[in-house]
């Protein structure tokens, strides 16, 4: 028998995660994915370890304690009662950046554990001196060039010496399988907000979006479910800031569902982020887009999925993932302020000879949680696709999708 509290995920879609550990005990030699019941009931088990059954669809409510048995049957999952000493309290580990007008040395950095309901006391109006009808502190003739529909990044010679011979842009594929550069969200984060205002990042990572919004005198609140993932955006975030403005950048490990309760309603300036393209690292990395002779690298035939955590959208269909999505961003809308911006960087995905049009389907959750499409950029990357190789040739055509991704820019109306 396997315990475990039902997450938020599982409730609404109607399944239970076997934990990694407990495969074994439950499934046995059994090779997923695989038909089975449970409650003798019609089943499923996939290729993650997560048990589906329309009879698990919002039956219970969230963090309730279930117990996962295997019988010949199938699977049995009884619930049981489990004392708390407070059961309406969760803490997070939580990364604060304090600065003042002194510098403040990185052992005084303060990592403090809150109550996940308390709200964040973090800052979101603007501190500049700009008109009160600009939506950002650019010039004219920046405004012009932001209006250019296919850039790349970095933009200017100074961003390069900054991020890339500065050494901190992060490109290890060991670090993340896939960071953008900071010059990317620097660039939004510049157009669209005000110094001081509040930015915000619901799938973190490793904590680029803040490390910009830092650099640029914004406040940024990061969420991510990867303690890796946090832990590396905490080590960034503490290294020498380039200016001592007094702004905050937090990251949070918690699930972007719950971002609501961190967050006052009306306060977030933009909301941009690369999320997990659906379950497209859940695949064995072939290298298609390298010559022949690079392409068996060190992450040759590797799955470098993000995590195995259901609520991970790396580990959803795409179905899946767009109402996943919808979720969530549903939970946003009502923290932006009116008009404010929301950014998203995806990239289309190539899985089993098809093309699966990933940015189709943000748009649609984006459009159906209450966001308005305002704009399409193009993220021209052959700056950084380098030595490319030929494949399909010579009777597949495929287009190089490594060489460019979507940037999707919606705001609320």
């Amino acid at each position: 028998m396997v315990t475990k509290a039902l997450k938020k995920m599982e409730v609404e879609l109607g399944f239970v995660h076997i934990p990694a550990k407990n495969r074994a005990e439950l499934m046995g030699d059994m090779s997923a994915p695989f038909d089975t019941k449970l409650n003798n009931l019609p089943a499923k088990v996939d290729k993650y370890g997560r048990l589906w059954s329309d009879y698990l669809k919002k039956r219970y409510p969230v963090n309730t304690q279930v117990a996962i048995s295997k019988n010949c049957e199938g699977f049995q999952i009884t619930t049981f009662e489990q004392k708390q000493e407070n059961p309406n309290i969760e803490t997070i580990q939580q990364q604060e950046i304090i600065t003042s007008k002194t510098n403040v040395p990185a052992a005084s950095k303060m990592v403090q554990t809150i109550d996940a309901r308390k709200k964040l006391n973090i800052g979101f109006v603007k501190t500049c001196d700009c008109a009160s009808n600009h939506i950002s502190c650019i010039t004219a003739k920046e405004w012009v060039k932001g209006q250019v529909a296919i850039k790349e990044f970095p933009i200017t010679e100074d961003e390069i010496k900054e991020f890339y011979y500065g050494g901190r842009d992060i490109r290890d594929k060991n670090v993340h399988p896939a960071v953008f550069p900071i010059a990317l969200p620097a660039h939004f984060i510049k157009t669209l907000t005000h110094k001081g205002e509040l930015v915000l990042d619901p799938f973190a990572g490793i904590g680029t979006t803040l490390i910009a919004a830092q650099d640029l005198g914004r406040n940024a609140v990061g969420f991510d479910l990867k303690e890796e993932y946090i832990e590396t955006s905490r080590k960034r975030l503490a290294q020498k800031r380039i200016m001592d403005d007094g702004t905050k950048q937090i990251v949070i490990l918690d699930d972007a569902h719950n971002i609501p309760e961190y967050l006052e309603e009306n306060t977030v300036s933009l909301c941009i982020t690369s999320p997990p393209y659906a379950n497209m690292l859940a695949h064995k990395r072939l290298n298609k887009s390298m010559r022949g002779d690079l392409r068996k690298n060190s992450h040759y035939l590797k799955v470098q999925q993000y995590s195995n955590n259901p609520a991970d959208l790396g580990t959803m269909s795409h179905e899946q993932y767009s109402k996943a999505l919808e979720e969530v961003y549903s939970g946003i809308l009502p923290l932006m302020k009116k008009r404010a911006h929301c950014i998203i960087n995806v990239n289309d995905v190539w899985e089993n000879n098809k093309r699966i049009a990933t940015h189709v389907y943000v748009l649609e959750a984006l459009q159906k949680a209450g966001f308005e499409f305002r704009n399409t950029f193009i993220w021209d990357k052959r700056n950084l696709v380098n030595r490319v190789g030929i494949f399909g040739w010579p009777n597949n055509f495929i287009s190089l999708g490594a060489t460019m991704e979507f940037i999707l820019d919606f705001w609320k109306p």
